[in-house]
């Protein structure tokens, strides 16, 4: 191989190289939303959404935010 050969060998992996790391920060990035959305489903499991926490139900209850702040 030739020096020249040997740089546009070099220049070549590196591109291949960025190209795999965008890939891989694509990938976590999509695992950080996916386990976002999972710590929001658990919460909302747990705790209720927030509009309801704060406001009440959709009966017309108020919620123990509602009661402890403005008296029910």
């Amino acid at each position: 191989m030739t020096r020249v050969e040997i740089n546009a060998e070099l220049t070549k992996l590196r591109f291949e190289r960025e190209k795999a790391q965008r890939e891989v920060d694509n990938i976590q990035a999509c695992m950080n939303a996916l386990m976002q959305k999972r710590n929001d489903l658990d919460f909302q499991l747990k705790h209720g959404d927030l509009f309801t926490a704060m406001f009440g139900d959709e009966r017309g209850e108020d919620s123990a935010f509602m009661d402890d702040n403005f008296g029910g």
